[in-house]
């Protein structure tokens, strides 16, 4: 009852609060774990508690989310690295010259854990952080200093891992189970009434239409809603949310599939009606399995169709595979979904960076550009701003970005919220000098700074300057503090920029081809894969789910690449006509391919006619594919083969479509 009267008051609550619960709920908790040492300065006057404050809040910062494995790995590395930085290089903050050399070192090195994936480059910039602000403060008990830094980021470990755990997907878990749930419910009722004899044109089944699919119907709109609430607050994406994703996506096939089973058993005499009934049991029984699995993060308990020769039992046979890995690492899993490579043993992560040591890779390009960055900002801090020689090495660190138009951005970003939240800064230390007072009005914008990070980094550096402000100090200073430290920022912000451009550029537009033909290799294979399934579904769905997998991957780097593209500065919209092209139309003739296999597996293997559209689709794409390596236009292609008139009207179509896309995006290249 309770849990029936939940359900109906969370469905009045908007999807974007939903999806804002887990980051309102990781903003209390990292509140927590910064304002409580905080506030323990004034209580002991023992100033190392600062430490212990920033190492709580970095260490929510560094926390990557995902299985609780992953984020003790990540977190204790960071937590160990910090206190070793804090230790070494605080004894050096008096020595100007050593301690921009070390800070620029530090910073080169910390930039190649870039080569791990996103949790390494978070990793990488967060010790960045630290090493400023330890170069840049003396102090006589470094060893002291890092034993309490390395206490704060173990508190705020124990509070995101035993204390109050927070999963970033609970809302949508519990949407998708409601989804199962109502499917289950739908088909039990078909069931239900089928081997109650109930006969062909009763009310009673008008009566499970109609109540039914509208729960069901609503149940999948009220999780559409709260997946895309979800994605829209992250960059990105991880291996649940996309599993989650999945689910909804196969919850709208098997409706389609459960009304067609209702109207056969409808129709169908009574004793005809025992295998309509037990397919129907056997999909209420997997649904509400995995609803009760997914809710709780558990894999589901439910054995796998004996048999998938039936469209139901061979998606109720996908949707237990998805639901069964939703929570289990995938074995080759890119490390952007996860945290440290560490299961990846010594000889995986060794090649990884020797990988980025290559001239022309990125990430040490970008490492070379910060630890130059980052040494001119330690000279230049203490000339500018003697009191916060860091705030201007901290802010360089954090404008300065792989690629220059992300850069330029994440500059006017970090200087605009520094400079209106140094304003709130202000404001506060007019209004009170009490570190209590200081310490209550800190608590709403630390958790306003966590909740907003995933969605706007504008916001989250308006919320985080007067934070940041206070806890970078060994006091609560005066206002003239908040004022430099906007200026502060907009000196880090301009170095940082002209770093970015002066120093091994990354420019997207130099890399634009390669992106663009990785991404046409893909589109192929899965042209191929394609084709190949029509005529052999059964021994090579795997090959086609993994090309599938390959060219949403692919079209999702080349969206990245060209939304760089469009931000680096000075950018003429003109050269950016051909990728736009290339990715629309890719992105086409790959949804004709999945179109295509979900028509033609209604339909017998193909005829002689459709081999040599499928000769001219792969060929083509592979003689577009090469003259976009090569920097060459993209030759004209011969006429295509007709699609023959015999094949059904779908397939006619999704054919049709495919060659159509095809001749468009060589016509785009001439």
């Amino acid at each position: 009852m309770l849990a029936a009267r939940w359900n109906a008051l969370r469905a009045w609550v908007p999807a974007p609060v939903l999806a804002m619960a887990p980051d309102l709920q990781k903003g209390v908790r990292a509140a927590i774990a910064t304002l409580v040492p905080f506030l323990l300065v004034d209580v002991t006057q023992d100033e190392a508690l600062a430490w212990t404050a920033l190492g709580g809040w970095l260490g929510t910062l560094a926390d990557p989310g995902g299985t609780r494995r992953a984020r003790v790995q990540l977190v204790v590395a960071f937590g160990a690295l910090g206190a070793l930085g804090i230790a070494l290089t605080e004894p050096i903050a008096g020595i100007a010259e050593l301690a921009a050399a070390t800070l620029g070192v530090t910073c080169f090195g910390a930039a190649l854990l870039g080569a791990l994936g996103a949790p390494g480059a978070t990793l990488g910039t967060l010790l960045a952080i630290v090493v400023a602000i330890a170069t840049a403060r003396p102090s006589a008990s470094p060893l002291r200093d890092a034993a309490f830094f390395a206490a704060g980021a173990a508190q705020a470990l124990l509070l995101s891992t035993v204390v109050w755990p927070i999963g970033t997907h609970v809302p949508l878990r519990r949407a998708v189970a409601r989804v199962q749930d109502a499917l289950a419910a739908y088909a039990d009722a078909l069931r239900d009434a089928g081997l109650a004899g109930t006969p062909d044109g009763d009310a009673w089944w008008s009566t499970i239409a109609r109540t039914h699919r509208r729960a069901c119907r609503a149940a999948i709109e009220d999780a559409r809603a709260v997946a895309l609430a979800l994605r829209a607050r992250r960059a990105g994406t991880m291996a649940i949310g996309s599993g989650l994703r999945a689910l909804l996506g196969t919850a709208e096939q098997e409706l389609v599939l459960l009304v067609t089973l209702g109207e056969e058993i409808e129709a169908a005499p009574l004793d005809a009606r025992g295998p309509l009934a037990s397919a129907l049991a056997r999909a209420a029984e997997t649904n509400r399995a995995i609803a009760f699995s997914i809710a709780r993060g558990l894999a589901p308990d439910v054995p796998r169709p004996a048999s998938t020769a039936g469209r139901l039992d061979e998606l109720l046979h996908d949707v237990i595979e998805i639901a069964s890995t939703i929570d289990r690492p995938r074995e080759g899993a890119d490390p952007d979904l996860g945290a440290l490579p560490g299961g990846r043993g010594v000889r995986a992560t060794l090649l990884a960076f020797r990988d980025v040591l290559s001239p022309r890779s990125i990430v040490l390009r970008h490492a070379v550009r910060v630890g130059c960055a980052a040494t001119v900002a330690a000279f230049v801090g203490p000339i500018v701003s003697p009191d916060h020689a860091h705030w201007v090495a901290v802010t360089t660190i954090i404008v300065v970005q792989p690629y220059p138009g992300a850069t330029w951005k994440r500059a006017l970003e970090r200087v605009g919220g520094s400079v209106l939240g140094s304003i709130a800064a202000v404001a506060i230390t007019l209004a009170t000098h009490d570190p209590r007072v200081i310490a209550a009005l800190m608590f709403p914008l630390s958790v306003a700074a966590v909740a907003t990070r995933p969605r706007s980094y504008r916001l989250f550096t308006f919320f985080i300057t007067p934070v940041f402000v206070l806890l970078s100090e060994r006091f609560p200073g005066d206002w003239h503090a908040a004022l430099e430290r906007a200026a502060d920022a907009t000196i880090g912000g301009l170095i940082g920029v002209v770093t970015a451009f002066a120093i091994l550029p990354s420019w997207e537009r130099e890399r634009m081809p390669d992106v663009l033909a990785s991404t046409l290799r893909a589109v192929t294979s899965y042209a191929r894969a394609t084709f190949d399934a029509w005529v052999a579904p059964h021994e090579t769905k795997r090959p086609l789910d993994e090309a599938r997998r390959a060219v949403a991957i692919a079209l999702a780097n080349a969206e990245t690449a060209l939304e760089r593209l469009l931000a680096e500065p000075g950018q003429d919209v003109r050269e950016a006509s051909l990728p736009l092209d290339v990715v629309t139309y890719a992105r086409r003739i790959s949804g004709a391919m999945t179109a295509l296999t979900s028509t033609a597996v209604d339909h017998p293997p193909p005829p002689s006619s459709v081999g040599a559209i499928a000769d001219y689709v792969v060929t083509s794409l592979e003689r577009i594919e090469r003259a976009i390596t090569a920097r060459e236009p993209i030759p004209a292609l011969p006429p295509a083969p007709p699609v023959d008139p015999a094949l059904p009207e779908p397939i006619r179509a999704r054919l049709a479509s495919a060659l159509r896309h095809v001749e468009l995006l060589a016509a785009s290249g001439t």
